[in-house]
């Protein structure tokens, strides 16, 4: 199941004309985050259910009543990115990374229309953003990240608003916002029942931790393409040849490519390897791939292989499991390759192969 998130960016500095502003709109409970960069935030739970027609008319109204610019971010199932952008009640641009995913046809206009506009977007840029800096993330010729999140985010660095605050709607950050945002407690709540949130771990401790996932995600996304179904890579291969156009293999692999050197740039575990060494190994195979992981930074062997079996990347695994995995180690969340991979699917050739390791690792 993908991400579903919806958030409001106002540009401000002011968190309690925000606050106040946003107090009438709402119609059960919010939250409005300290400045950051000249961002406010804004976590609503009725915006979280993803009808437009709500998220529209707070972003609106909002902007009205602060005379500002704001934001309303939208990720549906790690599928779409879609924003709208309102100034002092007027919508001055939206986009809609794919507007024909529900089966709704657009014309040329309407799709036009939903691209983003580079010269509105540029002034609310972090000072030296070029315009084609913006183009690459709105319009990239590839098809930009796999996933919609990662485009919103880096959408918001040029931007300025912090990764952590946008990645977030309020369910997560209701139900995990103590682990996700170490300034949780400086959030207004707002709304009956809305109650003042508290962290559960020190900065350092979520760090540290997020690092390591973050490192295991990358290494596990640049391993995808192993994963791929092989009636669908016969099927890619076969309408690449009779329509004389670039393997969409090739394409996809240059998408988790992406998405995972994205991923990597907010990794630094002492000697683990470059993105580039690793990007190197993958493409001699998964033996080279684990057998570089294994010798560089043994300890993420877990984490990594949880990742590669949440991908279902059973190649990978097994490579994995020569150079020393342990099939029933856990990481810091309690999980271990086993236990995701039976999850998954327990038909499945890499939960049989992790299961049949654990035994004879057990017997």
């Amino acid at each position: 199941m993908g991400s579903f998130l919806t958030n409001y960016q106002v540009r401000s500095d002011d968190a309690a004309a925000v606050r106040d502003a946003v107090t009438p709109l709402v119609q059960s409970r919010a939250y409005v985050s300290p400045p950051k960069n000249g961002w406010v935030t804004i976590y609503d739970e009725k915006s979280d259910e993803q009808n437009d027609a709500v998220i529209r008319k707070m972003a609106m109204r909002l902007s009205q009543a602060l005379k500002t610019s704001v934001f309303a971010f939208l990720v549906h199932d790690s599928d779409i990115l879609a924003y709208w952008l309102y100034r002092g009640g007027d919508l001055i641009d939206e986009f809609d990374s794919d507007p024909e995913y529900f089966g709704k046809r657009v014309n040329e206009a309407t799709r036009a229309r939903l691209r983003g506009n580079t010269d509105v977007l540029l002034p609310l840029c972090v000072s030296g953003t070029t315009r084609e800096q913006i183009d690459a993330v709105l319009h990239d010729p590839d098809g930009g990240p796999v996933f919609a999140e990662e485009l919103l985010t880096e959408l918001a660095a040029l931007l300025g608003i912090d990764e952590g605050r946008v990645g977030v709607g309020f369910r997560y950050f209701n139900d995990e916002g103590s682990e996700l945002l170490p300034d949780i407690a400086e959030f207004e709540p707002v709304g009956a029942g809305a109650e003042r949130k508290e962290p559960t771990a020190t900065h350092r401790d979520e760090e540290s931790a997020a690092t390591v996932d973050q490192f295991a995600f990358a290494v596990a996304m640049l391993a995808q393409e192993w994963s791929v179904n092989e009636n669908m890579r016969t099927l890619m291969q076969l309408l690449s040849a009779q329509g004389g156009s670039q393997d969409p293999l090739k394409k996809l692999r240059a998408q988790f490519d992406r998405s995972a050197q994205h991923v990597f740039q907010h990794s630094s575990l002492p000697g683990s390897p470059t993105f580039e060494e690793l990007k190197a190994a993958r493409d001699q195979g998964p033996e080279a791939l684990a057998e570089l992981i294994a010798r560089r930074t043994p300890d993420q062997l877990t984490d990594i292989a949880i990742s590669a079996a949440a991908n279902s990347s059973e190649q990978f695994i097994a490579a994995l499991l020569r150079h020393g995995l342990d099939p029933t180690a856990t990481n810091a969340h309690g999980m271990s390759p086993l236990v995701v991979a039976g999850n998954q699917n327990r038909n499945s050739g890499t939960y049989q192969l992790l299961k049949s390791a654990a035994e004879r690792q057990g017997g």
